[in-house]
């Protein structure tokens, strides 16, 4: 009878631990009905300086695209002036937005169902740059001189949201999302969809005249709605045995 009665604990502390550790699972069901990967779509009008640590294998950069050298020296950061305060990257979920969602559903970002137990948030562009200008205020090398477009001598890195949503949300294939386009390549640069507004811009030429020093640079952007952002950006380099 004790031994019965012992089985019959645990078998109903099993039943009340399961539907717990069920529920807890889930950690963040809150989100679970919003079934869209980007949780924040920008129509982009102000660029922003983004300063971060560059971990770029250089090396292996430059034998995969063919460039005989590059260093990444500035990071924008696009963002929509209007409702600054409000686009914290969750703006689409606080404030459904008819219209920008149409836009997701069409694109086929409809089916996202791992925010709510991996509750991170993904804002995109929803006009990429199409045209971009740079000049700046120093000579870089004995080519790339005050005052000259440097565009031409510009890649550009970002992260292909896209391709992420395109690919089943990662689940097909085994590929990086980490994309380059010259500043100059129109036509790729109008092909791009909804990519994440963090853009790293890296220099193909070593720009050993102002190693060390700081470099204001003007940057010009044309969005694909016809939209045009401005900014100057200070820089600085690192010394020459960094570069």
């Amino acid at each position: 009878m004790r031994e019965i009665l012992k089985k019959s604990i645990i078998v109903l502390f099993a039943m009340l631990l399961v539907p717990f550790v069920l529920t807890n699972c889930d950690s963040f069901p809150e989100y679970y009905y919003y079934p869209h990967y980007i949780t924040d779509l920008l129509k982009a009008d102000t660029i922003l300086q983004h300063v971060e640590s560059y971990h770029i294998d250089y090396e292996k950069l430059n034998k995969e695209l063919g460039l005989d050298y590059s260093l990444g020296f500035m990071t924008i950061y696009f963002q929509e002036k209007i409702n600054f305060e409000k686009h914290d990257h969750t703006h689409l979920i606080k404030y459904p937005d008819k219209e920008r969602l149409r836009y997701l559903d069409s694109i086929g970002d409809n089916g996202y169902r791992k925010r709510e137990i991996h509750p991170y948030f993904h804002s995109a562009l929803w006009y990429p740059p199409v045209h971009i200008k740079m000049k700046a205020n120093k000579d870089l090398n004995s080519n790339l001189q005050a005052g000259k477009e440097l565009a031409p001598y510009i890649m550009i890195r970002y992260y292909d949201t896209f391709g992420y949503v395109r690919d089943n949300y990662g689940a097909i294939g085994n590929r990086h999302y980490t994309s380059y386009v010259y500043a100059t390549d129109s036509n790729k640069l109008n092909g791009i969809v909804i990519p994440n507004p963090y853009f790293i811009f890296l220099l193909t030429q070593k720009p050993d005249k102002v190693a060390g020093e700081e470099v204001e640079f003007s940057l010009e952007v044309t969005f694909k709605d016809g939209t045009i952002a401005k900014s100057t950006i200070p820089v600085t380099f690192p010394p020459l045995e960094k570069m």
